[in-house]
C-alpha cells in the first residue's frame, strides 16, 4: 500500500495529510494536521512591515548615536589635552563611554551651557572664530574655539559614498546643500546659521555637506586663528574621521564548484571574459551555403569580439553581432516564419540583450589591450620593499575605495595617470552583484572556453586535472579520448533521455495492463512503441526527422524496451535515467581505473548547493538534517523549512510515514506556463526597446555623450505616461524640470513604500517635489483633499485598460478559431501579453482609488511561497525519492471537482483548517489526474479564461470524500509555534574584514551579546506636569499628567481638547472652524478658475493666495511685542498614558526645587513578557488565585547575559525565579502554578481540571486556545486584575475583525473566536505545566 504525504506550504503555515492507496482502490485518510508559525512580517493596523527592517533601523539609530558620542569623547580628549576646554580626566570619559555616566565636572557643564543674555552660544562662537582674532594665551578665548569645534563635531553634515547606490533622497539632499551654498555666499556655515539664529529662523532639519560646509569652516577657523598644526591635525581626525564601511565578504554566497570559495563579482574582468566566451561559443549560424546551424569559426568569432568592448554600450542587442557576420538586412532568428533561403540565420533573436565587458573596456582604454599582464613597480611605504600594482590591485581599489578623493590620489600617485585619464578612471563604477561561480572555478573554465568549447564541455574538463592522476592526464592521447567521449555523452544525452522516457512510459502502461513480454508479442510491442514515439515528439515533428534519425531512435528504443521488459519475469523494470556526470564518471572509472573519491572533484554544469544528508538516530530511523544552506538568504523561507523539518521528523518518529512515502507539494500559483513565459519575455523586450528610445531622446535634450541614468529613463517613461503633467497638481512638466541638476519634479510612490513595500514601476509617478514633501508625505492618494481632481487626470489610464480588455476578448476569439497549434499558441501569447499591459494600467489606476491598504497588499508573500516550495522539494529529496509538485490553481480546480469549493471559500479566510483541507486534496491528486487536467487546460484554455467551467469529471478519492473532509474541522488540533525570542541574546560569528575567525580547532568563534531581543518600551518620550483637578469629593488635588509634543499638522480635531495651554487651545479651536470656511471659499475660487477666461485668471489666483495666507495667519500667537508668532507644535495630554515606565534619570536637572516627576524620562510600556499565576485554596476549599505581571523591561534585565551568567551558577536562571514561590492573600497561601506567555496554549475547564482528560478530541477542540495578550486592569486605583486574552486555536481572522468575549468558560457555550478572562476566571490547563502539544497537534498529559 503506497503512502502519500500532501503538503500545503505557505510563509506561515504547513498543512499536511497522509493518505494510503492500493492499486485500483480508493484512498484512505490516515492522519492530518496543521502547523502555524509566525509569518515573518510585522502587522500593525492591518499594514505589513519587515521586522528585520525595523530592527535594522533602530540598530542604525543606536549606532549613529553611539558613534557620535565616541567622536565627542575623542575630541574632548584633544581639547582637554591642549587647553581648549575644561580639564576632563580619562576616567570621566571612560565612564561616559562604557557606563553611560555623563561627566558632572561643573566647569565642563558651564562650558557647555548657553546664555542668551551674554550671547554665550556655539553659533555665536563659530561666527566669531572667523571674524575676530582670539588671544590663544587666554583660557576664555581658547574655550570659545573649543566650544565651536565641539558643536561642529555634534552635527558634521552629509557625505556621499561612491560605493553606495543612488538613493531617492539624494536629490533633495544635494538641492538643499546647493541652496545653502548660494544663500551663504562666502560666509562659513557657522556665520550663516548665526544670522538665522539671530532672526529666530529655523536651523535644524537642513541638509548640510561635511566637506563643503563643516570641513571648510574648520579649516578657515584654524587658518584665521593660526592654530597649532599638531592640535589642528588631531582635532580634525577626531571630528571628521570616517569609519570604513564594514566588509560584506562574509555575506557573499559560496561557489557551487568550490564550496570553500566565495562567488566572483560580476564586475571582475575575468568574469566578463568568461561570460563573453560562454555566449560566443554557444552562438550558431546558418549561411545560405550551410545545411544546418553550426558553431562559429575562429574568423567569425574575431569579427564579433570588438562589439563586447565598446565604452558606449554595456549591453547591446544581438543584432549588433549579426550585422558583423551577415550582409545588410539579411540576418534573422532561425525560428522566424518569414525567412528566405538567402537569409543568414542565428540561434538568438535579434532583440536578445547581450552583456558587454564594460569594466574590461575601460581598463583596456587606460592600461592597454593586455590588461592581465599590466603592472607598475613601486616601493612600499610601510617596509620599503619593491612591489608591483597589477590589474587585480586596481580592481580591488575600484571595488573598495569609498572616497573619490582617495581614488583620485591613487590614480595620480600610484598609477601616474594624466588628468584626462584620471577623470575616466573616476567614472568607472563596479556593480555590486555576484556570479554563481568563484574566481578560482572561472579561471579553470576559461582556458577551455578559449579553445572554443561550449560551457558544458568546458566545465567537465575544468577540474579534470585535479580529479585524474597526473600520470594519466599528462598523456595527450588520454586527454583527447576523455574530451571526445565527454562531447559524445553530452551530444547524445538529450536523445538517450527521451528514449528512456518513452520506454518507461510503455513499461508503465504494461504494468497497468499487466502485460508480459514474449517474442511472439514483440511486433505488438513495436507498434505500441512507435505510437508512443510519435506522441512523445509530436507526429509532425517526428515526420520531419531524417530517415537516419528515425531509424536510430526506433531501433535504440526497441532494443532498450526488449532488454527492460525481459526482466522481472517478463513484467519489466523501469530504466534508470543517468545524469551526464554519472556517465562521465562511469566512463573514466571503467577506462582509467580512477578512485570514486577523486572523481567527485569533477565539476558538473548543473551543480547546485546540496542540503546536508539525513541523520540516523538511536532508533535506527533516518531523519531530515538541517535545512541551513548559504544559498538561501530568505529568512521567511528558512523559517518555513525549519518548521517543515519538525513536522516531517515527528511524522517519521511516530511511524506515520517513512522514506518510501511519496510527497506531493503544492506549488505557488504565480508559476508561469510556456505561453505566459513567452508573452512575458516579449513584453519585457518591448519595454526595453521603449527605454532605449527614451534614452536617445534624453541624450538629445541633454546634448551629452554620457549615457542617461536608469533613473532618468524611468522619469521620462513616467512623464510620457502622465501626458507631461503632474497627476497631483495638474502642472505641466518640462523636460528640464525633471532632468539634470536640482530637478523640481521627482519620482514618488503612489502607495508609500513604508506601507506597501512596493517599489515597482506600477507604484511610481512623477510628482512635484514641494507637493510630495509638504502635502502628500506618507499619505495614499485617497487621503488627499484634491482626490477627485487627481482621478480626473488619470481617466485616460482607465480608458486605456478598458480598451485593452476589449483586445483581450478579441484574442480569446482568435484562439478559438485557430486552425493549428502554432496559431493558437500565438493567440494565447498575445492575450497574455495584452493582460500584462492591462494589469499594469489597471493596477496603476487602482492605486489611486484605494481607500485603504489591505493586509494582503504586500505581494512578497506570494513570491516567498514559491521560494519555499522550490527549496522544500530539494530539501525533501534528501530523504524521499519521490517528491512531486502540484500547481495551486490545479488544487483549486480539484476542490471544485471534488465538492469542496463552497465550504472552502467560507473557511479560507477565517479558519486555519483550510490548510489541512488543501493538504488532503494535494495528497489525493495522482499524477494521472494531474496529467489529465493539464491536457484539458491546453485543449479548453480559451473557455477557462472567459470563466466557463467545463472541467472533466474526475472520480473522487473515495465516495464520501467531500462529506468526510468537511467534517475534519472538529478532528484537528492546530499546532502553533510561537518562539520566545526575548531571552535570546544576539550570537554571531566573529569576523575580521568579513571573514569568519576560527579557534585552534577550526571552529567558528562566536560573540555573545549582553542584552535581550525585542522592544523594552515604546518609542515616544513623555513629559510630566502637575495639574490641579477636582476629585469626586469636590476637592482640588494635584495629579501628574503626561504630555507629548505634537506638530500642528498632525493634530486631529478630536485631540484639540487635550491641548495643555488654554490660550493656545482656544486659538486652535477657533482657527479650525475658520479654516474650514476659508477652504470652502478656496474650492469655490478653484471651480471659477476652471471656467474662467484668460484675463480673469490672475485675479482669481491672487484671491486663492490671499485666502491661503489668511489660513496661515489663523494659527499664530502674539509675542510680548504683539507680533504674531506661528504655532508649529503644541503639547497635548496623553490620556492613554497613566502608569508609564521611568526608564532613566534626567541628566540635566533643574537647580530650583526638585520635583520627583521631573527627574525621569517617561515612556509607555511596549508589551508584557509574562504573567505568573498563583493558585491555592482558602479555608472553605474554594480556589483562590493571584498574579504577577512582568513587562519586557523587567524580563530584559533578568535575561541579560551578564546577569544570567551569575544566576546560572546558583541555578536561579529560569523565569519563575524572577517571581516569588508563594503569595499570601488574606489567610490563604497561594503557590506558584505557571508562567503564561504570548503563544502559550491552554485547555479550558469548567468544574475540574480532571474533566479534560475524559474528553474526545472534538470536545478538546472547542476548549483549546492560544494566549495572545497579557495585561492588568486597575479598578478604583486599588483593585488589580490580571487580564488574559485568548484566541481559538483554529481562528485565522485578523485581530481587528474579531469580537472579544468576556467571562469564564462554560462547556455549553457557543463558539468564541477570541475571549478574555481575569486571573480569577482562569480555569485552564497550561501548556508546559499540565500538557504538551507536539508539532502534529497531539496533546499529551504531563504527570
Amino acid at each position: 500500500m503506497a503512502k502519500i504525504l500532501g503538503l500545503d506550504l505557505g510563509t506561515n503555515s504547513i498543512g499536511w495529510a497522509v493518505v494510503e492507496k492500493e492499486r485500483d482502490c480508493e484512498f484512505q485518510l490516515t492522519d492530518k494536521g496543521v502547523r502555524i508559525f509566525q509569518e515573518g512580517v510585522k502587522i500593525e493596523k492591518g499594514i505589513e512591515g519587515s521586522k528585520a527592517a525595523e530592527r535594522t533601523g533602530f540598530r542604525s539609530a543606536r549606532r549613529l548615536k553611539y558613534r557620535r558620542k565616541l567622536r565627542k569623547i575623542e575630541l574632548l580628549k584633544v581639547l582637554s589635552a591642549y587647553g581648549y576646554c575644561p580639564t576632563l580626566t580619562n576616567e570621566e570619559l571612560l565612564n561616559w563611554r562604557y557606563k553611560k555616566v555623563y561627566p558632572r565636572n561643573q566647569a565642563f557643564l558651564n562650558w557647555q551651557s548657553t546664555d542668551e543674555a551674554s550671547s554665550k552660544n556655539p553659533y555665536h562662537y563659530r561666527a566669531l572664530a572667523v571674524e575676530q582674532k582670539f588671544d590663544l594665551e587666554k583660557e576664555e578665548d581658547r574655550f570659545k574655539i573649543g566650544r565651536a569645534f565641539y558643536h561642529i563635531a555634534q552635527r558634521r553634515g552629509f557625505l556621499s559614498n561612491r560605493l553606495e547606490g543612488t538613493k531617492e533622497s539624494d536629490g533633495a539632499v544635494k538641492k538643499s546643500i546647493s541652496e545653502i551654498n548660494s544663500l551663504k555666499g562666502d560666509k562659513t556655515l557657522g556665520q550663516y546659521f548665526y544670522e538665522k539664529y539671530r532672526k529666530r529662523e529655523k536651523i535644524r532639519n537642513t541638509y548640510t555637506h561635511r566637506e563643503e560646509h563643516y570641513l571648510d569652516e574648520f579649516k578657515r577657523i584654524c587658518e584665521f586663528q593660526k592654530l597649532d598644526s599638531e592640535f589642528t591635525a588631531k582635532a580634525r581626525k577626531a571630528i571628521f574621521y570616517q569609519r570604513p564601511l564594514k566588509s560584506q565578504k562574509g555575506l557573499v554566497g559560496k561557489c557551487v564548484f568550490e564550496p570553500n570559495k566565495p562567488r566572483c563579482s560580476v564586475s571582475r574582468p575575468e568574469f566578463e571574459e568568461y561570460r563573453m566566451l560562454c555566449f560566443v561559443n554557444n552562438m550558431k549560424i546558418k549561411t545560405p551555403t550551410d545545411e544546418h546551424l553550426r558553431f562559429l569559426t575562429e574568423e567569425e568569432k574575431k569579427k564579433i569580439m570588438p562589439q563586447f568592448f565598446r565604452k558606449s554600450k554595456d549591453y547591446f542587442d544581438f543584432e549588433d553581432l549579426a550585422k558583423q557576420l551577415a550582409p545588410k538586412h539579411q540576418y534573422k532568428f532561425y525560428k522566424r516564419r518569414d525567412k528566405y533561403p538567402e537569409d543568414w540565420l542565428f540561434n538568438y533573436s535579434m532583440k536578445t540583450i547581450v552583456s558587454g565587458c564594460p569594466v574590461s573596456t575601460r581598463l583596456k582604454d587606460l592600461f592597454g589591450e593586455d590588461i592581465m599582464a599590466f603592472n607598475i613597480p613601486y616601493i612600499r611605504e610601510k617596509d620599503g620593499k619593491k612591489s608591483v600594482i597589477d590589474i587585480d590591485d586596481i580592481w580591488h581599489v575600484l571595488f573598495s575605495y569609498d572616497s573619490e578623493d582617495k581614488l583620485k590620489e591613487f590614480a595620480e600617485k600610484r598609477l601616474q595617470l594624466t588628468e584626462d585619464q584620471v577623470k575616466d578612471f573616476l567614472k568607472i563604477r563596479l556593480r555590486k552583484e555576484y556570479a554563481s561561480l568563484s574566481l578560482k572555478a572561472i579561471k579553470k573554465i576559461v582556458p577551455f572556453l578559449k579553445e572554443g568549447l561550449i560551457y558544458s564541455h568546458a566545465v567537465f574538463l575544468a577540474n579534470m586535472e585535479d580529479a585524474i592522476p597526473k600520470e594519466i592526464w599528462e598523456i595527450e592521447e588520454n586527454r583527447n579520448i576523455i574530451r571526445t567521449e565527454i562531447a559524445n555523452i553530452i551530444a547524445n544525452q538529450k536523445e538517450e533521455k527521451q528514449i528512456c522516457e518513452i520506454v518507461n512510459g510503455i513499461i508503465k502502461i504494461n504494468h497497468t495492463d499487466e502485460a508480459v513480454w514474449s517474442e511472439a508479442a514483440s511486433e505488438i510491442f513495436k507498434k505500441d512503441l512507435l505510437r508512443k514515439i510519435k506522441a512523445h515528439f509530436g507526429e509532425k515533428t517526428y515526420n520531419a526527422f531524417s530517415e537516419e534519425k528515425k531509424n536510430r531512435v526506433e531501433i535504440s528504443a526497441f532494443e532498450l524496451l526488449k532488454k527492460q521488459m525481459q526482466k522481472n519475469s517478463g513484467r519489466g523494470e523501469f530504466v534508470p535515467v543517468h545524469r551526464i556526470d554519472d556517465k562521465v564518471k562511469a566512463f573514466i572509472s571503467d577506462n582509467f581505473d580512477v578512485e570514486p573519491k577523486s572523481l567527485a572533484k569533477i565539476y558538473h554544469p548543473s551543480a547546485i548547493e546540496v542540503y546536508k544528508p539525513p541523520v540516523r538516530k538511536d532508533d535506527g530511523k533516518l531523519y531530515l538534517g538541517s535545512p541551513m544552506v548559504s544559498s538561501i538568504r530568505n529568512p521567511m523561507a528558512m523559517r518555513a523549512l525549519h518548521q517543515l523539518r519538525k513536522v516531517i521528523n515527528e511524522l517519521i518518529k511516530t511511524d506515520v510515514i517513512d522514506s518510501g512515502t511519496h510527497i506531493h507539494i503544492e506549488m505557488a500559483r504565480g508559476l508561469m506556463n510556456s505561453n505566459e513565459r513567452k508573452a512575458w519575455q516579449s513584453w519585457q523586450r518591448d519595454r526595453e526597446n521603449l527605454r532605449k528610445e527614451y534614452a536617445l531622446k534624453i541624450k538629445e535634450h541633454l546634448s551629452s555623450d554620457a549615457e542617461p541614468s536608469e533613473t532618468d529613463i524611468l522619469k521620462y517613461q513616467l512623464w510620457e505616461e502622465q501626458n507631461h503633467k503632474c497627476i497631483y497638481t495638474g502642472k505641466e512638466i518640462a523636460l528640464s524640470e525633471f532632468l539634470g541638476a536640482n530637478p523640481s519634479f521627482d519620482i514618488e510612490h503612489t502607495i508609500p513604500r513604508s506601507i506597501s513595500f512596493d517599489n515597482s514601476q506600477v507604484n511610481k509617478t512623477l510628482c512635484e517635489n514641494t507637493f510630495n514633501r509638504s502635502v502628500k508625505k506618507n499619505k495614499i492618494p485617497y487621503e488627499l483633499s484634491n482626490h477627485l481632481e487627481i482621478l480626473a487626470r488619470i481617466e485616460c489610464w482607465k480608458e486605456k485598460y478598458e480598451e485593452l480588455d476589449k483586445q483581450i476578448a478579441a484574442s480569446v476569439r482568435q484562439a478559438r478559431v485557430a486552425i493549428d497549434k502554432e496559431s493558437k499558441d500565438r493567440a494565447i501569447q498575445k492575450r497574455h501579453k495584452l493582460k500584462l499591459d492591462f494589469g499594469y494600467w489597471k493596477n496603476k489606476y487602482e492605486r489611486f482609488t484605494m481607500e485603504d491598504v489591505p493586509e494582503g497588499f504586500k505581494n512578497s508573500q506570494l513570491v516567498d511561497t514559491g521560494i519555499i516550495t522550490k527549496y522544500s522539494r530539494l530539501y525533501l529529496n534528501t530523504l524521499f525519492d519521490k517528491v512531486y509538485t502540484v500547481k495551486g490553481s490545479t488544487v483549486a480546480d480539484f476542490r471544485k471537482l471534488w465538492g469542496l469549493q463552497d465550504e472552502y471559500e467560507k473557511k479560507a479566510r477565517v479558519n486555519h483548517i483550510h490548510h489541512c483541507i488543501d493538504a488532503i486534496t494535494i495528497a489525493c491528486i495522482t499524477k494521472e489526474n494531474y496529467d489529465n487536467l493539464a491536457k484539458f487546460y491546453h485543449d479548453f484554455e480559451d473557455l477557462k479564461i472567459k470563466g466557463v467551467e467545463q472541467l472533466p469529471r474526475v472520480k473522487k478519492p473515495w465516495k464520501t470524500f467531500a462529506e468526510d473532509v468537511k467534517a475534519i474541522e472538529d478532528e484537528v488540533l492546530i499546532s502553533h509555534y510561537t518562539p520566545d525570542v526575548l531571552p535570546k541574546q544576539t550570537r554571531k560569528k566573529l569576523r575580521d574584514r568579513g571573514r569568519i575567525k576560527k579557534d585552534k580547532n577550526g571552529n567558528p568563534i562566536y560573540q555573545n551579546g549582553d542584552t535581550v531581543r525585542g522592544s523594552l518600551h515604546q518609542q515616544t518620550f513623555y513629559g510630566a506636569i502637575e495639574k490641579a483637578v477636582i476629585n469626586k469629593k469636590g476637592e482640588s488635588e494635584k495629579v501628574i499628567k503626561y504630555v507629548v509634543r505634537k506638530s500642528l499638522d498632525s493634530l486631529e480635531d478630536s485631540s484639540i481638547k487635550n491641548v495643555v495651554d488654554e490660550r493656545v487651545r482656544e486659538i486652535i479651536q477657533h482657527a479650525r472652524l475658520e479654516e474650514k470656511k476659508l477652504k470652502k471659499e478656496i474650492e469655490v475660487q478653484k471651480k471659477k478658475l476652471e471656467k474662467a477666461e484668460e484675463e480673469e485668471e490672475n485675479s482669481i489666483c491672487t484671491e486663492i493666495e490671499r485666502l491661503n495666507s489668511q489660513i496661515s495667519e489663523l494659527y499664530t500667537l502674539p509675542n510680548k511685542n504683539g507680533a504674531p508668532i506661528p504655532i508649529k507644535k503644541v503639547r497635548i495630554y496623553q490620556t492613554s498614558v497613566t502608569n508609564p515606565l521611568h526608564i532613566k534619570e534626567q541628566r540635566d536637572k533643574s537647580k530650583k526645587k526638585l520635583k520627583s516627576h521631573k527627574e525621569f524620562f517617561h515612556v509607555a510600556n511596549d508589551s508584557n513578557y509574562a504573567m505568573a499565576i498563583y493558585e491555592g485554596k482558602d479555608a472553605k476549599g474554594k480556589i483562590k488565585r493571584d498574579f504577577q505581571l512582568l513587562n519586557n523591561m523587567q524580563a530584559g534585565e533578568f535575561f541579560k547575559f551578564s546577569v544570567q551568567k551569575d544566576l546560572k551558577a546558583q541555578n536561579l536562571n529560569q523565569i519563575h525565579n524572577l517571581v516569588p514561590d508563594k503569595i499570601v492573600q488574606g489567610k490563604a497561601e497561594l503557590s506558584f502554578k505557571a508562567v503564561l506567555k504570548i503563544g502559550t496554549m491552554v485547555v479550558l475547564w469548567e468544574n475540574s481540571p480532571e474533566e479534560v482528560w475524559d474528553l474526545t478530541v472534538a470536545e478538546i477542540n472547542k476548549r483549546l486556545y492560544k494566549i495572545v495578550g497579557l495585561s492588568q486592569q486597575i479598578i478604583q486605583g486599588k483593585y488589580f486584575f490580571g487580564t488574559i486574552v485568548m484566541r481559538h486555536h483554529k481562528e485565522a481572522s485578523s485581530a481587528s475583525d474579531l469580537k472579544t468575549s468576556d467571562g469564564k468558560f462554560e462547556k455549553n457555550e457557543s463558539y468564541k473566536a477570541q475571549r478574555k478572562m481575569n486571573h480569577n476566571q482562569f480555569n485552564a490547563l497550561v501548556e508546559g505545566v499540565d500538557f504538551k502539544i507536539d508539532p502534529l497537534g497531539n496533546i499529551k498529559r504531563i504527570n
